[in-house]
């Protein structure tokens, strides 16, 4: 610092020059006062001018006055007592935010000669601001299959108090579902969390209210609340569920086509497309090439779509599937038997299997002339059968009437034998010839001979040993499909004279036939968040054989995550489900291969395979997760616009959209933050974008949040601590408090000729000031104390 002085005839001059590189330091009053705010007017605060040495009678002609840099109404001094007193209302928080220390700096200046102190007044802060929450409700979206431990924050109260005043705990009220975590942050500061502590269901409880209350550490406590809204997001947890497990519908054949089956309905307890149901045929059995039936996609109802005949088949079983339209879709199944009635549709037809023409005229009564196979569908019935016959011309006409009462029903022949399938050629059957009282003798003689309806080439007689056996292959399935019971009906004939037996060989089933899967792999998509006990229905294996042989049973291995259960219903059809047991995780294991094997009851026991593809499908279980909580970064207040910062990772283990992440400041943000710093949403890099000012704002704590994709979007919190690093970009200044002018030439050497403090805004070695005066002066400085500075006169003046 240089001062120069000049003089002429009429003036003197006093120039001064300062070199300054310090700031001015709080607390280094001479004497500390401390006074509540809020204190009413004419509080007392401190005996000043007895505490400064300074006599009351005094005060007046020396001049006392106050000086303050900032407000300087906030307090005053009495001049008749010399007591220092609250002048007008003194609001902490206002004077100096949230800064840990808050002081009122004054000067007390008397002249002759001119005196300075230097008084500090601590204000001290009393709990008179509540926590308050930005806003009145806080809006929680959650989805319904979140985890157990799931995290939510919420934003956090703020108080504008300090120390104890502004120390918030908080308390959540009471619910069976989520509890409060508190978070503690780098600068002290708590954030609180929600932790999902029982798994939630929409379709139960849509959406939850709950009170979030901020208590702080003052006495008497202040408190503030926030109302908590949760809104339950719906996953596609729900399948549709038919009224019934079967239905059961009696048609009459032939009804036309197009005629209504049975109406279906299947409800869903899913909201929006997660309930939207689309109806389906799975498989009609018997299966055929024609397609009997059809069924509406959006109404359910079955109609006929092909002709309905008894005598083809008398019943039919329709496996129906109900879908949702969520992603995943969920089916549900029912079973519709359809039993078709008969009508009397068909008439009789006659097969001639022996004749005796011409007839002679002197044929004896009770002769045999024909023999026949009437066969009819129904097992009751009353017809009249002509036959007529007309020889050559003059020939006598021969007419026959026949009063049929009853068909020839399965079982009712004179003779039964039994033969398993598949018996080797030659395997012996009966002896028939014995058996119908026929002596071996007879047999060629009398044109003995079996006949049969449909294939006759499957048994045969031996006509020298009267032996019935196997002729050809017979297959019990092809013969007579899945009919409980299978015969081989034969008409043995002979003549000399015409006699008729009827013969009956029961075919028996044997084990030759495996069960049989629609096919040899199925896949199946599961979504990771099924809870566990949720079935999944699959398609059973058939078995060609019957009885026993055909009875199947099924397991599955390995097993670590299913179970099977196999259900009978009241038409003793049966359904198969996969039930899952315990929860699956898509990120541990991705898919999962079982093998489903049927094992039928024969003897020796025929097994069939297929292999289960389950794929789990991801849903978005899984917030975003940063490398770091919180990232420590330095930047110099120069830093030009568009420097990096930091460059965010964020990484999530879900699949698809759900893994895709969009980085951004998490709100609420300050102005300071979006003023200073941009985010790029996709790839977290951070970035200067305004000036930055150590002297105004020296760190920066920005929250920042990463958010997926997902249908029901998850995020990520950490913080980044962004340090300002001082550069020397501020010129001291300079300000003089009391300037006594002219200098008298008389004037005594120590004479205090101004007052003077000094301050940089810059930190460090950046703010140290050096003071000096130019050379040859006849002044000097005196540091009164840091930063300040009185000019005193350091020799005597000479005018010349």
């Amino acid at each position: 610092m240089v001062f120069s002085w000049q003089g002429g005839f009429e003036a003197r001059q006093l120039l001064l020059w300062f070199l300054l590189l310090a700031v001015r330091e709080w607390g280094s009053g001479q004497v500390h006062y401390s006074v509540p705010e809020e204190a009413k007017h004419g509080t007392f605060v401190g005996r000043i001018a007895q505490d400064l040495g300074l006599e009351l009678v005094e005060l007046v002609p020396r001049l006392f006055r106050v000086a303050s840099k900032g407000r300087g109404d906030l307090l005053e001094v009495n001049l008749q007592n010399g007591i220092l007193f609250v002048n007008s209302r003194i609001d902490r928080e206002e004077l100096c935010g949230r800064s840990a220390e808050c002081s009122i700096h004054l000067e007390v200046i008397v002249d002759r000669p001119l005196q300075v102190f230097h008084v500090e007044v601590e204000v001290k802060d009393i709990n008179d601001n509540p926590p308050v929450f930005r806003e009145g409700e806080q809006k929680v979206l959650v989805s319904e299959s979140a985890p157990l431990e799931s995290r939510f924050p919420l934003e956090g109260a703020s108080d504008a108090d300090m120390g104890l005043n502004s120390l918030l705990t908080y308390r959540l009220s009471l619910n069976e579902y989520f509890t409060l975590k508190i978070v503690t942050k780098t600068d002290k500061s708590i954030l609180p969390e929600l932790i999902l502590r029982k798994t939630l269901d929409r379709e139960e409880m849509p959406e939850l209210n709950m009170l979030l209350t901020a208590l702080d550490g003052g006495k008497p406590q202040l408190t503030g609340s926030v109302q908590i809204h949760i809104t339950i997001l719906d996953v596609n947890d729900n399948a549709p569920e038919f009224d019934k497990p079967s239905y059961k519908v009696l048609l009459f054949e032939n009804v036309p086509n197009d005629t209504r089956v049975i109406q279906l309905n299947a409800s869903d307890l899913d909201e929006g497309p997660n309930r939207d149901i689309s109806y389906g045929i799975r498989m009609i059995l018997p299966m055929s090439e024609k397609c009997m039936f059809s069924i509406n996609p959006e109404t359910g109802e079955i109609r006929i779509y092909g002709k309905l005949d008894f005598e083809e088949n008398n019943e039919y079983e329709i496996q129906v599937k109900a879908i949702d339209k969520g992603i995943p879709s969920m089916a549900g199944h029912c079973t519709v038997l359809v039993q078709v009635l008969d009508l009397n549709d068909n008439t009789p037809e006659v097969t001639v299997t022996s004749l005796s023409l011409p007839v002679r005229e002197d044929a004896q009564v009770g002769t045999v002339i024909v023999v026949y196979i009437l066969q009819i569908s129904l097992k009751v019935f009353e017809c009249t059968m002509l036959i007529s016959w007309r020889g050559g011309p003059g020939a006598p006409r021969l007419l026959l009437s026949l009063l049929l009462l009853a068909v020839w029903e399965a079982g009712s022949g004179q003779v039964h034998y039994s033969v398993p399938e598949e018996a080797k050629h030659g395997t012996f059957v009966g002896r028939i010839a014995q058996d119908l009282g026929l002596e071996l003798a007879e047999l060629v003689p009398r044109l003995f001979r079996v006949a049969s309806k449909g294939r006759g080439d499957l048994l045969e007689v031996n006509l020298q040993n009267g032996i019935l056996f196997v002729n050809s292959r017979i297959d019990r399935e092809e013969l007579c499909g899945r009919s409980a019971e299978c015969s081989i009906h034969l008409e043995v004939i002979v003549d000399r004279p015409l006699q008729v037996f009827h013969v009956e060989v029961e075919v028996t089933d044997i084990n030759d036939n495996p069960p049989v899967f629609p096919e040899s792999e199925k896949r199946i998509i599961i979504a990771e968040s099924r809870p566990p006990e949720t079935r999944f229905p699959l398609d059973g294996a058939s078995d060609a054989d019957i009885g026993v042989n055909s009875a199947l049973t099924y397991r599955v291995y390995p097993n670590d995550y299913f179970t099977l259960d196999t259900q009978n219903n009241r038409e003793q059809t049966s359904s198969l489900s996969l039930v899952l047991r315990k929860s699956l995780d898509r990120e541990e294991i991705q898919e999962h291969s079982l093998l489903l094997t049927a094992s039928d009851g024969g003897k020796p026991e025929l097994t069939g395979t297929v292999q289960l593809m389950i794929t789990i499908l991801d849903v978005n279980d899984n917030a975003p997760d940063f490398d770091q909580l919180i990232y420590k970064v330095r930047v110099l207040e120069s830093t030009v616009n568009g420097t990096l910062v930091i460059k965010l990772n964020a990484t999530d283990p879900d699949d698809g959209t759900n893994g895709d992440i969009i980085y951004s400041f998490r709100r609420p943000v300050s102005p300071a933050i979006l003023y200073a710093f941009s985010i790029n949403p996709d790839n977290g890099e951070v970035r200067t974008k305004g000036k930055l000012d150590f002297e105004e704002k020296k760190l920066y704590e920005i929250p920042v949040e990463a958010v997926d994709k997902g249908n029901i979007p998850m995020a990520g919190h950490c913080t980044i601590l962004v340090e300002v690093l001082d550069i020397n970009d501020n010129a001291p200044e300079v300000t003089i408090t009391s300037l006594a002018l002219p200098v008298r030439e008389d004037a005594q050497v120590g004479t205090v000729i101004a007052l003077i403090s000094v301050s940089d805004p810059d930190s460090g070695a950046n703010g140290q000031v050096t003071c000096s005066l130019t050379p040859q002066v006849p002044f000097k400085l005196v540091s009164t104390f840091k930063n300040y500075y009185s000019l005193v006169l350091d020799s005597v003046l000479d005018p010349s």
